[in-house]
């Protein structure tokens, strides 16, 4: 069976492929093909195995099925038990209890919504409850880190600890006063409050101070330290300051130390300078009077001392008596006590050559002088020139010891060189306390160090004696400085004109060697390290002197410093030039040039004196001419009330003036003024018609003047034409008041309205009426809910 079996597939094989040859069908072949294989399948020898196959792939699946389950069983058995390790039964019977204490009601029935709400009231107080502050435990985001009044230490700790805060402060000026019949200023100052507020930060959304902070003065000012502000978005809110009168800016307190710092280096700096400068000015001053002979400078020491009674005819005959008198006067002149000792300082050799008579002067009861000149003076006129020799050389020494000692030392504190120095500490902190108030802790009150080695605790007082001394001589003194002390100078017998001329000119190299040796002096700063030269280099770039300071914004590196956050302006009259653009656009300003100099005069006459500018010329005359009216008193006027009147923001200079159209409507011109040229030709006309009313007439011998007929038509004319005019002025302000009349009866029906609307109680009555009929609702609803769940 097997062989047929085999020959007779194979026949129909070749068969089939015989016939799909020769027809090239492809269907007939697929039949044929499927009918071979089906006949194959259904042969016992293939059932058999195909039974044996399917139960060896069933065996094999059941075994990967319980693989499968085995090591699920082993992965839930693990899980279980890892889950049994991290979390232990106890717990776990814990926390099924607390919900379903919680979560599962007390009873087993609800009987009406009451109990409905009474559980409900009771999970939602159970569940969401605020977090406790204290607990040990930080529930963020409802509890963070602490800063100023926020967030909870004792859980979450510091937030300084965190992250990096900005320590600041909130500098305020206030002056609530206000003119005379307006709001007064305590209720200005009542009124107004201000706050820092977060507008985009990680934690709280309050502001920083409960309640806001008010004011309890009209005028003053406060700053409010701020020292742990987190980053983000604050906004300074000022409330109801409807005028204002308060000013002020948020500053960052690191940097506004740093600016500090280089001010305060810059100030001792400057002040030093200016002791120095003043010390050379009086050696310079004493030199020029040491480098001349003790007679030739009489004049000039007559002069400082505000001698009025000496001239020239004195000098020269004190001159004239040294070389007349004999050696008694020259001995004056070289000095047997005192500092003139030298003969330097005396008249050089052979000045007595061309010296033959020595003059006397007498003055008679009507003050007027005779002078009689002799070549051999008397004993008494050489005695009255040795006094006035004498007198004049204790002037002379003691000006020359003024200018040494006292004017230079003064008292060693606040006169002398050392009163420069505190003058310009005073004088700079008096324009910074004005202008830049926030710098004058950092600078006068916080620092008390009295190491100027370490500048930034150093005192100022300290930094200035350094930059005075230098570190050469900060401990010993400088050896010139004390060689010109009064205490040297009165004990040394022997000291003369050219020992003053030796310690002048050392005490000159002395300062220039001190000043290199600050100037090279390195300051290591909280924003960099800089010389003293750089510093006041970096101050100077901004034109800052001993009397005025740029801001710090202003100056060159190293100091240039950004410390305000935030500012606002606002001062007594800062309401007046608010939004000026919308309120009063005829205010707005601009500078023009110019056409001339006023100077007011109290003269009722001369008001001014005006110099035109466009070639410096005086305007002469007075308020009588035309001329000086025109180009004087007219533009002098315009040019103050301008200024007074119009707004350009401090931008004009000192040769332009600020002019507005409220101004110019103030002062018009004349050429554009159509009614002025009316009257102005209708007085031109009366004055022609005047000139005609008067003619002569010839003939007469008692040369009478008759009116002329015409000028009667003449002046009715022009009467007829004053009444027209004045009829239709009538007429308008007739009309004019028949407006206003209808202006205010509608004003009056309006108030009424307004008044009846006020006493109108029928919206309150509506809106009562509904609450009544919504609360009655609320009742039936309820009682109707009650019912149905009873029923149910």
């Amino acid at each position: 069976m097997r062989r047929a079996g085999v020959a007779k597939t194979a026949a129909q094989f070749k068969k089939g492929k015989a016939a799909a040859a020769n027809v090239g069908g492809d269907d007939d072949y697929d039949a044929d093909k499927q009918k071979i294989r089906a006949h194959a399948a259904n042969t016992p020898a293939r059932q058999v195995v195909r039974v044996i196959f399917d139960k060896w792939q069933l065996q094999l699946q059941r075994w990967a099925d319980y693989q499968s389950l085995f090591g699920l069983m082993a992965f839930i058995a693990v899980f279980l038990g890892v889950l049994y390790a991290q979390r232990g039964a106890t717990t776990a019977y814990q926390v099924h209890s607390t919900i379903a204490s919680i979560v599962v009601p007390g009873g087993t029935m609800l009987h009406s919504t009451d109990d409905i709400y009474s559980w409900l009231n009771g999970l939602m107080q159970s569940v969401w409850v605020d977090p406790t502050c204290g607990d040990g435990i930080c529930e963020a985001p409802f509890e963070f880190a602490a800063f100023s009044r926020f967030g909870c230490k004792a859980d979450c700790g510091q937030l300084s600890e965190i992250q990096n805060l900005t320590s600041a402060q909130v500098d305020v000026y206030w002056d609530f006063s206000h003119q005379e019949a307006s709001l007064p200023a305590s209720d200005l100052m009542d009124q107004t409050t201000w706050n820092l507020c977060p507008q985009d930060i990680q934690y709280s959304t309050a502001c920083y101070d409960d309640p806001d902070n008010s004011f309890n003065t009209i005028a003053g000012s406060l700053t409010k330290p701020m020292p742990d502000l987190p980053d983000g978005h604050w906004a300074l809110i000022v409330k109801k300051d409807i005028f204002q009168k308060t000013r002020g800016a948020v500053r960052d307190t690191v940097k506004l130390s740093q600016a500090a710092f280089w001010y305060k280096i810059y100030i001792a700096a400057a002040a030093a300078a200016a002791e120095q400068a003043y010390e050379l000015q009086q050696l310079d001053i004493v030199m020029g009077y040491l480098n001349i002979s003790m007679l030739d400078a009489a004049m000039a020491v007559w002069d400082v001392n505000n001698v009025a009674d000496k001239d020239a005819f004195d000098m020269q005959q004190m001159r004239n008596g040294t070389c007349l008198c004999g050696t008694a006067l020259t001995d004056l002149l070289k000095g047997t006590i005192g500092f003139s000792t030298a003969a330097a300082y005396t008249d050089p050799a052979g000045n007595c050559s061309d010296i033959t008579v020595v003059g006397d002067r007498q003055y008679d009861a009507q003050g007027d002088a005779t002078i009689t000149y002799t070549s051999s003076p008397s004993q008494a006129q050489c005695n009255a020139i040795q006094d006035r020799l004498t007198s004049y050389r204790v002037m002379f020494n003691a000006t020359v010891q003024r200018y040494v000692v006292d004017a230079r030392l003064g008292n060693l504190k606040d006169t002398g060189k050392f009163g420069i120095r505190n003058t310009v500490s005073n004088s700079l902190r008096q324009f910074l306390s004005s202008n830049y108030p926030e710098l004058i802790n950092g600078i006068y009150l916080d620092p008390r160090g009295a190491d100027a080695h370490v500048p930034a605790e150093a005192r100022l007082d300290a930094l200035m004696n350094l930059y005075v001394e230098s570190d050469l001589y900060l401990v010993a003194g400088a050896p010139a400085h004390l060689a010109l002390y009064r205490r040297r100078l009165n004990l040394d017998p022997n000291v003369s004109f050219n020992d003053y001329v030796t310690r002048i000119s050392a005490r000159t190299a002395e300062i220039a060697v001190q000043q290199a040796n600050v100037s090279a002096t390195v300051i290591q700063g909280p924003t960099g390290t800089a010389t003293i030269a750089e510093v006041k280099a970096a101050f100077a770039s901004a034109a800052a002197n001993t009397t005025w300071l740029p801001a710090s914004a202003d100056l060159g590196p190293p100091a240039k410093i950004v410390y305000n956050l935030a500012t606002w302006g606002g001062n007594v009259t800062a309401y007046m030039t608010c939004d000026l653009d919308i309120r009063g656009p005829e205010y707005l300003g601009t500078c023009q040039k110019m056409l001339v100099a006023c100077v007011a005069n109290p003269s009722d006459i001369n008001p001014y004196n005006c110099t035109l500018l466009s070639d410096t010329s005086t305007v002469p005359g007075s308020l009588k001419n035309s001329s000086y009216r025109e180009h004087c008193e007219l533009p002098c006027d315009m040019q103050q009330e301008c200024d007074v009147l119009c707004e350009c923001w401090g931008t004009c200079g000192d040769e332009s003036y600020c002019s507005c159209e409220a101004c110019e409507q103030l002062h018009p011109d004349a050429a554009s003024d159509n009614q002025f040229f009316t009257i102005k030709n209708a007085a031109a006309v009366a004055g022609a018609a005047q000139a005609d009313i008067i003619a002569s007439v010839s003939g007469g011998a008692m040369g009478r003047r008759l009116l002329q007929s015409s000028s009667d038509d003449n002046i009715t004319a022009q009467l007829q034409a004053v009444l027209v005019k004045v009829g239709d002025l009538r007429s308008a302000q007739d009309s004019i008041s028949g407006q206003m009349t209808s202006l205010q009866s509608q004003l009056d029906k309006a108030n009424q309205l307004a008044e009846i609307r006020a006493a109108s109680t029928r919206l309150a009555d509506l809106i009562a009426g509904g609450r009544s009929e919504i609360t009655a609702g609320q009742a039936v609803l309820s009682g109707k809910l009650d019912s149905l769940l009873q029923r149910q």
